[in-house]
Formats: C-alpha cells, structure tokens, sequence
C-alpha cells in the first residue's frame, strides 16, 4: 500500500474508533464493536489486495464507516442545532 493510503487509513482509524469507543462509553448496544470489526476487516481487505478488488471493497468501507462516524460530531459541531 501506498503511504498516502497509509496515512489515509490511520487518520480514518483514529476517527472511528474514537468515536466507537464515545459510543460504547455513551451506553450503545452492540454496534459499536460491529463497526470497529468491520474497520480491521476492511484494512486487513486492503492489505490483501488480490488482483486490486479487495483493495476497492476494503478503501469503499472504511470510506463509508468513516462518513457514517463523522455523523457522531455533528451533535458537537452544531450543539444548538434543533
């Protein structure tokens, strides 16, 4: 993998497992720990890259669990929103 990939993969690790980690720390059920296993899934995909398909299916995960834990900030980012 390239560094960018790398770098990209760690930035979007540390966002959602924090917020995964807030989630849990909040009260959540179960999907907290769905969301983390899917994210090493994910990576572990990328890691692989077999024939360049599991390198797509794993960067369109992460891609989406990243977007779907930035939804957890907006309560911070615009805390008087109704």
């Amino acid at each position: 993998m390239s560094k960018k990939l790398h770098l990209f993969n760690l930035i979007a690790g540390i966002i959602i497992i924090g917020m995964m980690i807030q989630a849990i720390v909040s009260g959540s059920n179960n999907l907290p720990y769905v969301v983390i296993l899917l994210y090493v899934l994910s990576y572990l995909l990328q890691k692989v890259n077999f024939k360049g398909i599991t390198k797509f299916v794993g960067l369109t995960i992460t891609i989406l669990l990243l977007i779907w834990s930035l939804m957890f900030l907006l309560d911070f980012i615009f805390p008087f929103a109704p």
